[in-house]
Order: C-alpha cells, then sequence, then structure tokens
C-alpha cells in the first residue's frame, strides 16, 4: 500500500488516474461500435437463443390456436375458465419471476416437493445449464399463451356462421372446417397476434432477470439483458447506447419484412 505525505499528492494522483481511464475509454470507444453490432446479432443469433425465442412463439400459437378452437362453441362454464386463464397476463413479469422462484426453489419449492412425493429426484431449475432455459420457455409459455388465445377466439367470434353451416351441408368434416375455413379467414388475426407476441420475445428481460440473471454461465442471456449488464453492470453506456440502436434496428428491419411479406395492413 502507498502512503502519501500530503493532501496535494493525494489528488495528484486521483486526477492522474482518471485522466487515464477518460483516455482508455476514449480510446476503447471508437473500436466498439461493430464489435457491438456483432454481440447483438450473436445474442439473437445464437442457437439456444434462437431456439428459445422460435420455440416459444411456435408452441404459444399453437397451444392459443387449440384453446380458442376448444371455447369456439358452447362450453359449460366458459366465462369462468376464460377469466380463469387469463390471470398470468393480468400479473406482472417481476412478480411471476419472484412466484416462481420460490416453486422451483430446491430447498423448500413445491415444484421438487412433488417430485419426491413420485420417487423422482429433485432437480435445479434455475441452476443448471441443462434446465434453466427449458424452465424459462415454459414459464413463457405459461403466461403468454392466454394472451394469443383471446385474440384467437374474438377472430373466430367474427367468422360467419353461414360459412360452416353451408360447409356442413356439403359434407365436410369438422376437420375439413378448421382447415378450409377457420384458419384461412383467421390468418390477419393470426398475423398479428404472432408479431407482437415476436417482438415481446426479442425485448424479453424481466422474467429472465428475476429468474437467472442470464446464467447459469449465460446460457440464458438475452439481448436485452446483456445490454443492461453492460450498460449498469459495467458502467459502458455508450456501448450499452450503441447496441440499443442496433438492436431496435434490427427489430425494425424484421417488422417491416414480417408486414410487407403477409401484407397484413
Amino acid at each position: 500500500m502507498i502512503f502519501y505525505e500530503d493532501s496535494h499528492s493525494i489528488i495528484l494522483y486521483e486526477r492522474k488516474r482518471e485522466e487515464k481511464q477518460i483516455n482508455l475509454l476514449q480510446a476503447d470507444s471508437g473500436q466498439r461500435i461493430i464489435p457491438s453490432f456483432a454481440k447483438v446479432a450473436q445474442k439473437i443469433d445464437r442457437p439456444k437463443i434462437s431456439q428459445f425465442l422460435g420455440m416459444i412463439i411456435f408452441v404459444v400459437s399453437l397451444a392459443g390456436l387449440f384453446l380458442s378452437l376448444l371455447f369456439r362453441d358452447k362450453v359449460y362454464g366458459k366465462r369462468i375458465i376464460i377469466s380463469l386463464l387469463m390471470i398470468p397476463i393480468m400479473i406482472s413479469p417481476m412478480v411471476i419471476g419472484i412466484i416462481w422462484r420460490f416453486i422451483l426453489n430446491p430447498e423448500i419449492g413445491i415444484a421438487n416437493y412433488i417430485l419426491k412425493m413420485v420417487g423422482l429426484q429433485p432437480l435445479i431449475w434455475l441452476g443448471d445449464i441443462k434446465y434453466a432455459l427449458s424452465t424459462i420457455i415454459l414459464i413463457d409459455i405459461w403466461q403468454w399463451t392466454p394472451f394469443l388465445f383471446i385474440i384467437f377466439l374474438s377472430g373466430m367470434q367474427g367468422i360467419s356462421p353461414n360459412l360452416y353451416e353451408a360447409a356442413e351441408v356439403d359434407g365436410a368434416s369438422e376437420w375439413g372446417l378448421i382447415r378450409y375455413i377457420t384458419i384461412p379467414m383467421l390468418k390477419p388475426i393470426m398475423y398479428i397476434g404472432i408479431l407482437i407476441r415476436s417482438i415481446d420475445s426479442f425485448k424479453m428481460f424481466d422474467l429472465v432477470y428475476i429468474l437467472t440473471r442470464g446464467g447459469p454461465v449465460n446460457s440464458t442471456e438475452t439481448a436485452s439483458l446483456y445490454i443492461y449488464k453492460t450498460g449498469f453492470n459495467f458502467f459502458n453506456m455508450g456501448k450499452a447506447s450503441t447496441m440499443s440502436y442496433i438492436l431496435l434496428i434490427i427489430m425494425t428491419f424484421l417488422i417491416q419484412r414480417f408486414i410487407g411479406k403477409k401484407e397484413i395492413v
């Protein structure tokens, strides 16, 4: 440890150290724009994260379509069941993350308690690289399936019953009604719902932050979480700001391609 004889020497030492850090940051900032783009692209295109986003969008869309077909006709207790299904999307993702952390806790969580009851070994749901990403996928599917369900169901309510009646007169089966009437008529609504869900998946932050902080070994780290860590953990605001703009440009480009291709607006 270095001891200084007077306060003047301390002030000079601190000033030189600050000037050195500023020079290093200035020299480094001009070289980080292209690597920043590469980092954001890597977080989006990384195989596990790509599978993560694709799996969420596919399963949520399929589950939402199945539920909407199930509740399209009159079902006993339909209003109560739909109200209960809407509960997950009415809760803040931060609160959902806290709830699931308690449920999946290796020591006191009910998930491992159930596994022990059926004779299975308890799992480290959020701390094991084999299970962490899959666990977050399942939680996200549980939370956001009702969102697409209610969108698809509202779209089905707008399809004229006359179309189904005419098809039934012609001898169409139940599968034929779904394949040739329901899904084609529902496509514009499906595209809108999937687009909104895709955007939300790209910017996922709060659920991952509460559950795993991007771990273990960055296996669940998304682009938004990486940007946050860069800015607020490593205090590199310039790089974090650049990556935020890059992520915005990438998302805008993908949205434009999707809208232009599907001609939904």
